[in-house]
């Protein structure tokens, strides 16, 4: 069946598919109405419109504002059309507009829609339909307030007055209102001779003539006019959104009409200028306050509102402003791409009876066929297949992927086509385009298929030069077209290329664009294949088209001046090696250190990196590397020598891995130079356009990163593919052929064979393993499997290396140690090293100093050893030697001394614990002696005690015993206790009892309280003992405290000291009782003092209780000169209270003595000799006052002169009372009396 018999009507009849605002031919109108096609979303839309619409003719509001989205192709201008159709009532060839609507299928379901419709119809309506980039001058975006102006032309012109100049047309209303417009029309024709509408738009001309008419018809004068007339052609003519709105309202109060105002594209207008944007819905905003849905803007646009004021460039506090003001779009419909596939099978594709059989007969018998016709790969774009019979009678012959395909063409091409941008009215409608592409194939039979690259021809006309003069210039060359066929085939490949040159997600490979091209379903692809791959290698040769990687791309003129610059860019082989090094160990294996999988990733390794002989980064100094050679490589010597033999043992010199990369593969090469060409050349050479080119370089920067990303791709394959050395080994069972895990695994090889002594250590050790050695919890752990020591290979060759740096006596630190064990062979961590060397040195494998100072487990604590071994500032200050050997002879006169000096039995032959422990007990030892000599030293409270024994022996034994403890090698110390053993041994034996003395509280008990204690009785008064017996005990008592070692005498001290105090008790009692005598004898004398006196009673108590107290701590003093001493006290104790009475008295006369009256005239002292104390009386004498005020002082007999005299002559006497004369003068004064106590 021919395809042209299919459809229900002739596929080339005339259709209206550019849907041009304006149009105004009752036959396009007609069929516009007649075969609009209502589908199913535009039901929807035309549900929500009219019944929005509908509300607002009996209910104010000001929610008027309708916004229509769509990409480019969807039929929104068409459906902007068909509503001012319905809106201003239009009646096309005899029937309104609404008519046509009422057999439509989807609306006949919802008779709601039609009767909103109807009513919208009815309601007398002004709809002002417009393309707002078409009435808006040149430079009118650059105006904020461009958006009112066009609104404010389009209206004028609807009311008949002139758009283009507003100044006229405010004039033309002006007249209007006062009725005389009618009449300038006929004054200005009767002038000229020609009509005023059909001259107006010449008014800078005519405007003498203008203002000629407005005088003549006596308007203005002639100055007015002319003023008029000149302002009107020179002022900027500016009106504000209010006074718009206003003159709306007015013209609505006026005619009773609706106003509506349809834009169309107003997105594309706007743009992302918020000003603009602002403008309208400021305008928009307005008009609803002020006509209350009077009047309504519709306005149409590729981006949803919200979507739009996203785009735009403006504040947060700006997008607040428009949200207020966004409210009155409330009618928002969106028209998707599902609505132009609808249309378009309904108007064009629709199948009459026989077509749709013969069609879904067809699918049904061919339907593997037909779904294996097209099949695209590695797309991220949806390109759609048939999906039922159906489906493929609804768009036969086109594909069901090429309706969406076709909308993003259209919209890509009208933003990268100078012309194609501009054209907003929706001339590139997919209608059309369809149409032209159905007609092309109509002549054939059933099964032909319509191929993209047939839409380009009904495009044509739309795209600028840039692009059609590169197809149309194929089409003309020799090479190309040599037959000058006018259906080129490479031509059409050219055609398809440029059709999806601007589409993202359709990778154009050989195999996509042969499916692009087929053209029915019996399609022989291999055939189809040789014809595009011969195609595309004519085009690329002529330049037309680019290959990148295994993708091709159309060229424009500009795009093909730029590669061919680019192509000439000389990038030397090195520059592209170096990049290929870079890409290499950025992106394919980037990992600087190889980790081995053992113990998590424990033992990292750095190694060198390089392809060819460019370094990876610098500092490439590790022991071992990875070395990618590429097919471009000739060696260091150039001569090109890269056999198996050489690589080899370029290996095994450098320690290395060699990747060798084959032969036949070098595409990442290429990409890698094309990348570097195209960013040399967008560095170096300015835009040769000024900005015209900026597009091109853009995505030639794309197509470099394309191109780094194929070069990073090949690299991976061909290093999967690579033949592997490994340190002088040509190695071939390695069979992955990921990239990284080839590296991965060659890097593991070299180092198992590298570092092959890692293998001895099985068990990794961290900080806290090391500090744990030193922690000995003293349990006994006992084990059921006979496990081997960890480590234990590992710990022979630190052993090992240790005697063999230590042997002459030197030592080695531990960041020597960790340095060596970290290289080959072993690449121990420095934690294993110093876990390995911690542990030798607890087994007592090898000796240690901090400082020149030595340590060992025994006399350091766990916390001071952990921090020695895991510090890193002690590193170079702990030092290492293997363990000195030491006589067991020297071990044991070590125990045997310890034995006597701490009484401590040691075992074991273990030098550094015997020597640590001798240490540890020394320093606990001589810190008790030196206590010991600090109370031997202590000074009694009586200084002329005789000081504790053992002093001699206690320094000595502290000094050797410090000597001792000073020495740091185990050699000295072995040796010397060995030469001083015997010395040290007699030490001990005198040291013993010493100990003993000072450990033994009853000895020093009865050192202190039956020897010290006698001496000190004695020395004190033996001027008063004059016995005999009491001294020769004293003396035994004596030689016993002051020998230097008493210890065996001390215990005779107690009965020595029991014959002394008996006989020392005698003496004492002898000498209490004149004590007692003079205490009673003071006792009476203060007693005899206060008798008869008012204070007596309050005082006698007192006294008597004073001096019993004197004399019973008398009685008790057990030494004789203290207890002497009482006599002294009682007389001091007698005259403090003599003295004290006294004052007594003096203040009881002091009150007596006050003036008395007349007759009294004074009074006279008399003494009481009795009481032999001072009595005072008042006697009047004589009449006049007598001072009686005289101070007593009381003096003691022994105050005056000593406790007895020596009269040996008249002189002796006469010297002695001179004594007393001397002393009681002393006293005497004016007014004193002297009381001398006897």
């Amino acid at each position: 069946m021919r395809i042209y018999d299919m459809f229900l009507k002739p596929i080339d009849r005339p259709i209206t598919g550019v849907i041009k605002v304006g149009q105004i031919a009752d036959n396009d109108k007609k069929q516009e109405l007649d075969e609009y096609v209502v589908t199913r979303e535009l039901t929807k839309h035309f549900r929500e419109f009219f019944h929005n619409y509908a509300e607002s003719i009996d209910r104010p509001t000001d929610e008027m504002g309708v916004w229509i989205s769509g990409f480019f192709g969807s039929g929104k201008s068409h459906f902007l059309k068909i509503l001012s159709y319905i809106l201003d009532n239009t009646t096309v060839i005899g029937k309104s507009a609404v008519d046509y609507f009422g057999d439509k299928e989807n609306l006949i379901s919802d008779p709601m829609i039609l009767a909103n419709m109807r009513r919208a119809a009815q309601a007398p309506t002004e709809a002002i339909l417009f393309n707002v980039d078409s009435k808006s001058t040149a430079s009118a975006k650059s105006d904020s307030n461009a958006i009112v102006m066009v609104f404010n032309r389009v209206f004028n012109e609807k009311l008949g007055y002139d758009g283009a100049n507003p100044a006229l047309a405010d004039l033309e209303r002006t007249l209007d209102e006062e009725g005389n417009y009618q009449k300038f029309q006929e004054t200005f024709q009767a002038q000229t001779g020609k009509e005023w509408v059909s001259e107006r738009n010449k008014f800078r001309v005519i405007r003498g003539k203008v203002a000629k008419a407005l005088v003549d018809m006596g308007r203005m004068s002639e100055q007015e006019a002319m003023d008029w007339t000149k302002a009107a052609t020179t002022s900027n003519y500016e009106i504000a959104i209010e006074d718009f709105a206003e003159r709306v309202r007015q013209y609505i109060k006026k005619t009773g009409k609706r106003v509506v105002f349809l834009v169309d594209e107003i997105g594309q207008f706007i743009s992302s200028d918020s000003r603009l944007m602002l403008n309208l819905q400021t305008m928009t905003e307005e008009l609803g306050s002020r006509c209350k849905g009077k009047a309504w803007v519709i306005v149409t646009a590729q981006e949803d509102i919200d979507s739009m004021m996203e785009n735009m460039d403006m504040s947060a506090e700006s997008k607040n402003d428009f949200s207020k003001i966004q409210g009155r779009f409330k009618t928002r419909l969106s028209l998707s791409s599902v609505n132009a596939d609808e249309v378009i099978r309904e108007r064009i594709l629709k199948k009459n009876d026989v077509g749709r059989v013969t069609m879904k007969a067809l699918y049904e018998g061919e339907e593997t066929r037909i779904q294996n016709a097209v099949v695209f790969k590695g797309n991220g774009y949806e390109l759609k297949k048939y999906r039922s019979s159906d489906a493929f009678a609804d768009v036969y012959p086109f594909l069901p992927y090429q309706f969406n395909l076709l909308a993003d063409v259209l919209n890509a091409i009208r933003l990268n086509s100078s012309t194609g941008k501009h054209l907003s009215e929706g001339e590139r409608s997919m209608l059309g385009a369809c149409q032209q592409a159905a007609i092309s194939i109509m002549d054939q039979e059933e099964g032909a298929l319509v191929p993209f690259y047939r839409f380009y021809d009904d495009l044509l006309k739309f795209l600028d030069h840039t692009h059609a003069s590169v197809i149309q210039r194929a089409a003309d060359s020799e090479r190309i077209n040599p037959l000058h066929e006018p259906d080129c085939f490479a031509v059409n490949v050219l055609k398809t290329l440029f059709l999806l040159k601007y589409i993202d997600g359709i990778p154009m490979t050989v195999d996509n664009i042969l499916n692009f091209m087929v053209t029915n379903i019996h399609e022989d692809k291999a055939v189809l294949r040789q014809k595009v791959e011969d195609a595309l290698q004519v085009l690329t040769r002529s330049l037309l088209v680019s290959q990148i990687q295994d993708t091709y791309e159309f060229l424009t003129d500009e795009e093909q001046d730029i590669n061919y610059a680019i192509n000439e860019r000389n990038i030397p082989q090195a520059d592209v090696i170096t990049a290929i090094t870079k890409l290499t160990f950025d992106s394919i294996y980037d990992n600087t250190r190889y980790r081995v999988p053992k113990f998590n990733g424990r033992y990292t390794f750095a190694y060198n990196q390089a392809v060819d002989n460019r370094p990876y980064k610098n500092n490439q100094n590790n022991p071992i590397g990875l070395r990618i050679i590429t097919p471009k490589y000739v060696g260091n010597s150039g001569n090109g020598s890269l056999d198996d033999t050489t690589l080899t043992m370029m290996s095994a010199r450098n320690q290395e891995v060699i990747l060798k990369l084959p032969v036949d593969n070098i595409t990442y090469y290429k990409e890698m130079l094309n990348a570097l060409k195209i960013g040399d050349y967008i560095r170096s050479v300015a835009d040769p356009q000024k900005g015209k080119s900026t597009l091109i370089r853009a995505t030639k920067m794309q197509e470099s990163e394309r191109s780094r990303k194929t070069a990073l791709d090949s690299l991976k394959e061909a290093i999967g593919n690579a033949q592997v050395f490994i340190n002088g080994q040509s190695v071939t069972d390695i069979k992955t052929r990921d990239a990284a895990g080839k590296i991965n695994e060659a890097l593991g090889r070299l180092i198992d064979n590298i570092y092959y002594k890692l293998i001895y250590i099985d068990e990794p050790k961290d900080d806290i393993d090391i500090k744990k050695l030193f922690k000995d919890d003293g349990q006994i752990r006992l084990s059921l499997d006979e496990k081997s020591e960890p480590n234990g290979n590992a710990l022979k060759e630190v052993q090992e290396y240790v005697v063999l740096s230590t042997s002459s006596h030197s030592m080695i630190s531990m960041r020597s140690l960790t340095d060596h064990f970290l290289q080959a062979p072993f690449g121990y961590t420095d934690n294993d090293t110093k876990w390995l060397v911690a542990k030798l040195f607890k087994d007592g494998k090898i000796s240690a100093t901090v400082e020149k100072e030595p340590i060992s487990p025994f006399n350091r604590e766990p916390e001071e050893l952990g921090m020695y071994f895991t510090s890193r500032r002690f590193d170079e200050k702990i030092l290492f030697r293997a363990k000195e050997t030491i006589d067991q002879k020297k071990i044991k006169a070590c125990r045997d001394v310890m034995k006597e000096f701490f009484n401590r039995t040691e075992s074991g032959s273990d030098s550094d614990k015997l020597m640590a422990a001798f240490k540890q007990q020394t320093k606990e030892l001589v810190y008790d002696l030196k206590e010991m000599l600090k109370d031997q030293n202590r000074k009694s409270q009586y200084p002329s005690e005789p000081p504790y024994p053992g002093k001699n022996v206690l320094t000595e034994a502290i000094r050797e015993l410090t000597a001792a403890d000073s020495m740091s090698g185990e050699s000295a110390f072995y040796n010397w206790i060995y030469r001083e053993k015997e010395e040290l041994l007699d030490l001990a034996d005198d040291l013993a009892p010493v100990k003993t003395f000072y450990t033994s509280e009853t000895q020093q008990k009865i050192f202190d309280d039956n020897g010290r204690k006698a001496l000190r009785l004695y020395e004190n008064s033996k001027e008063h003992i004059t016995d005999a017996g009491i001294r020769e005990v004293v003396e035994c008592i004596r030689k016993i405290v002051n020998s230097p070692a008493p210890y065996e005498q001390i215990r005779k001290l107690p009965a020595l000291y029991e014959q002394f105090i008996t006989l020392y008790g005698n003496v004492l009692d002898q000498k209490l009782e004149p004590v007692k005598q003079v205490i009673k004898s003071d006792e009476d004398t203060v007693l005899n003092y206060i008798k008869g006196q008012p204070y007596e009673e309050k005082v006698k108590t007192e006294v008597k209780k004073e001096f019993a107290d004197l004399s019973a701590r008398a009685s008790k003093e057990s030494d004789i000169s203290d207890m002497l001493g009482f006599k002294d006290k009682a007389d001091s104790l007698c005259k403090r209270f003599l003295d004290r009475f006294m004052e007594m008295d003096h203040a009881v006369e002091k009150e007596n003595m006050q003036p008395q009256e007349a007759g009294h005239a004074g009074e006279v002292i008399n003494v009481n000799a009795e009481t032999n104390a001072m009595r005072e009386t008042k006697v009047p004498y004589g009449g006049k006052a007598v001072k009686p005020q005289v101070k007593t002082k009381n003096l003691m007999a022994r105050d005056i002169t000593s406790g007895y005299w020596v009269i040996r002559d008249k002189e002796d006497l006469e010297r002695y009372l001179e004594q007393v004369k001397e002393r009681v003068e002393k006293e005497l004064g004016e007014g004193t009396m002297v009381r001398i106590q006897f």
